[in-house]
């Protein structure tokens, strides 16, 4: 399935979405085969290899959120493995975002592209926009930056993994047509780390 994403104006003045599709045969709950990489990857981390913080943070103030308040999920994934606790371990699929997102420091999304209908639209959500979250009743909108298909809106984008998910979209254990987006704004996208390190972990 090809997807294409519109971003609606002015958000397209400060937003760049990357979008990769990945066509996988099964997504497992874990896979030993990344204990390694995952565990030499917080090392990584916890020496400062990793890119810097300042391209999510723009990001947020440029839609009047304070990123010392509610942080980017990849410096929220930062945080946790500088205190010393591992990356979480969700799936597959959703670890290698993870990975990635920690090393680059951009916000990923996961998506199962089967579930979405298009036209895909990025732009503020309004009054009485929301969905259901995985784990909680409604998720709220209004004045937000979130994602939207033919039928609603299914996700913030800003938000990493967790139970915001909206259920329809969510990628649970069957891997077909998964997309892993991820938004920055523009001037900070020199940063030679800020490249798609996903296509040779996804496979």
């Amino acid at each position: 399935m090809a997807v294409r994403i519109t971003i609606e104006p002015p958000l397209d003045a400060s937003v760049r979405i990357g979008l990769l599709g990945c066509d996988l045969g099964r997504v497992e709950e874990r896979d030993p085969a990344l204990d390694a990489p995952l565990a030499a990857a917080e090392e990584k981390v916890r020496a400062g290899d990793v890119a810097g913080i300042d391209a999510a943070r723009a990001l947020y103030r440029a839609f009047g959120i304070d990123p010392t308040r509610t942080r980017p999920s990849s410096e929220a994934l930062l945080r946790r493995v500088r205190r010393g606790e591992p990356l979480p371990r969700i799936n597959t699929a959703v670890d290698v975002c993870n990975w990635c997102s920690v090393e680059v420091q951009l916000p990923y999304g996961l998506y199962d592209a089967g579930a979405l209908e298009p036209p895909l639209t990025l732009r503020r959500g309004g009054p009485g926009d929301g969905y259901a979250g995985i784990r909680k009743e409604a998720v709220h909108l209004a004045g937000r930056l979130a994602l939207f298909d033919g039928r609603g809106p299914f996700r913030q984008p800003d938000l990493g993994f967790g139970p915001d998910d909206d259920q329809r979209s969510h990628q649970g254990g069957a891997g077909r047509g998964v997309r892993a987006p991820h938004g920055f704004e523009g001037q900070d996208a020199a940063d030679p780390r800020h490249d798609s390190r996903t296509p040779g972990r996804v496979r």
